[in-house]
């Protein structure tokens, strides 16, 4: 009778313990009781500047609507963009699934406050996962990098643009491409006294399914070998790669920015001081006078000269085309022994066209006023022809150009530096770069670095500074 009594009392308590339990349960879920687990986390792999970027969260066990969230304040940079609540199911279990969209108008890492959920009235914060938040590929540019490598293909430390080197030793110049979808081809061209091999070319050149994928890292396209045959300053060789960008445009771009300097192996020293034994500078006697010399003896003629036949292409560009201007300056060059270049165009029609395609588009309006249409189209047509014409016709006037005095043409601007480029004094040139004191000049693809006073530029200064009568 006894132990029957105690019996009862277990079981009692047994049942009162799983009630207490159920109830707990019911009204406490356990995910509600610890989020330690849960995160915000973005859906795609790559985020950019500009596109919405989506975040999930799913928290099983819970029905939406006892869940609630609160944006809390964001860094600068980001933006909530909107937010959505729904259910799922997945392998047997059930919850809410909560999208959240968010934009970012500068690249960088960000770090989102936690957000704040509350859960059939209980607050918990989740916290967001950190996210990396890359350029628009659409608005970027393609770009080569270069890199370079010793025979032993240990890779070469480039100092101010300058890639040291020895005579007669290979260097490998390893070609990597970023930003851009398709390469289409690569081009190069041989130097005078250096050897320039391409070694290998990647699967990604000119084939379909090279196509690449979007990536911060630059991708290798090619390799190539240079070897220097004599002492001297090389610019870098000309390759020049035509690829396809992020939005679909085609761009062409070059290997600029890079000089290699050769020395024999037994130099001591770059500069002026250099210790060489005797043979070996007999042996390269030709090396050691020749390149220097040949820049020094360059010819320089009277600067009034210049900036006469300057002058004259100034005027030439103020008046109207086949002018008795452009034909005092073709007799001028005919006098200095120069083969005339192409004509200056000239501003006055770059004014007509402007005008007419002003005009065009003020009669375009006038013309869908008064319903002719056919007429206005054809007004739009004519004025979008003027002005894509008067933009082309006028992009040599954006250019800076101007007349050479002659003199030393140098491979990077230094006044120690060896000046081997020949560049005929009077040379008509495009001015590609600036520094304070220097000129980047290029005459049909050649090209090399002049003092500033060594170039007369065009402009319409020299109609008041020099007269002509």
């Amino acid at each position: 009778m006894e132990e029957s009594t105690e019996s009862r009392k277990n079981r009692f308590a047994n049942r009162l313990l799983i009630l207490f339990t159920f109830f707990l349960l019911l009204y406490f879920p356990c995910v509600a009781e610890d989020n330690t687990f849960l995160a915000v986390k973005p859906e795609v792999s790559w985020v950019y500047v500009g596109n919405e970027c989506s975040f999930l969260l799913q928290i099983p066990q819970v029905t939406p609507s006892s869940v609630r969230t609160v944006i809390e304040q964001l860094p600068e940079g980001v933006r909530f963009v909107s937010s959505s609540k729904d259910e799922f199911v997945q392998d047997n279990q059930s919850g809410t699934k909560l999208r959240l969209w968010f934009s970012f108008s500068e690249p960088g890492e960000y770090n989102i406050p936690d957000l704040t959920v509350y859960i059939k009235g209980k607050k918990t914060k989740i916290p967001f996962e950190s996210i990396i938040v890359y350029q628009n590929p659409l608005t970027l540019k393609p770009e080569l990098k270069v890199q370079f490598f010793d025979e032993n293909n240990n890779e070469i430390l480039v100092s101010s643009g300058v890639v040291e080197t020895t005579v007669a030793k290979p260097i490998k110049i390893k070609i990597s491409l970023l930003y851009a979808s398709y390469v289409l081809a690569i081009n190069w061209h041989l130097q005078e006294n250096a050897l320039f091999n391409l070694e290998k070319q990647y699967d990604v050149v000119g084939s379909e399914s090279g196509s690449l994928s979007f990536s911060q890292e630059a991708e290798p396209i090619a390799e190539f070998e240079w070897i220097a045959l004599e002492v001297g300053e090389y610019s870098v060789p000309q390759v020049e790669v035509s690829a396809v960008s992020y939005n679909g445009t085609r761009v062409e771009l070059k290997l600029v920015g890079f000089f290699l300097r050769a020395a024999l192996a037994e130099e001591k020293t770059l500069n002026q001081n250099v210790i060489i034994p005797a043979a070996l500078k007999e042996a390269f006697a030709y090396e050691f006078e020749t390149v220097e010399d040949s820049g020094r003896k360059q010819e320089v003629v009277d600067r009034d000269k210049a900036v006469k036949l300057a002058t004259l292409r100034a005027k030439e560009r103020f008046s109207l085309p086949f002018s008795a201007v452009a034909r005092e300056r073709k007799l001028y060059e005919t006098e200095l022994a120069l083969v005339s270049e192409k004509n200056e165009p000239s501003f006055v029609i770059v004014v007509v066209l402007a005008v007419t395609a002003t005009l065009c588009v003020i009669f375009c309006i006038v013309l869908f006023f008064v319903k002719r249409n056919l007429f206005a189209v054809a007004s739009v047509v004519l004025a979008v022809v003027l002005i894509v014409t008067c933009y082309a016709y006028s992009t040599p006037l954006r250019n800076d150009v101007g007349i050479f005095c002659g003199g030393i043409v140098r491979v990077v601007p230094e006044e120690k530096s060896q000046g081997s480029i020949p560049i005929p004094p009077l040379s008509y040139v495009k001015i590609l770069e600036k520094t304070d004191t220097w000129y980047y000049i290029d005459v049909s693809g050649t090209g090399g670095w002049i003092p500033q006073n060594a170039v007369v530029v065009i402009s319409r200064q020299l109609l008041t500074e020099n007269p002509v009568q």
